[in-house]
């Protein structure tokens, strides 16, 4: 099966962007970056690209908060949670 899209829940915070990173470096597929609100995404974008030092990635990064959920996962192939170890978050 081939991976096209993933969508990553909490994708701004260290493990989330450093699974981004991966995803989008070694896959090629596009990934729909789950943060809180958009601002975070920055910071999200910034760790991920750091962490496999490229920032050929960056055109597969697309922003998306948590109001955009729905749409995101039913688009993706697979779906990685790494949001806060919190469980109001997590529901």
């Amino acid at each position: 099966m081939k991976i096209n899209r993933i969508t990553i829940i909490g994708a701004n915070e260290t493990m989330g962007s450093q699974c981004t990173g991966i995803v989008a470096g070694f896959s090629g597929a596009t990934v729909y970056m789950i943060s809180r609100d958009i601002e975070k995404f920055k910071l999200g974008i910034e760790k991920a690209i750091a962490s496999i030092k490229s920032d050929v990635i960056k055109s597969r990064l697309i922003p998306k908060t948590f109001n955009d959920l729905k749409e995101c996962v039913s688009e993706s192939d697979w779906v990685f949670e790494c949001a806060s170890e919190d469980i109001d978050i997590k529901h």
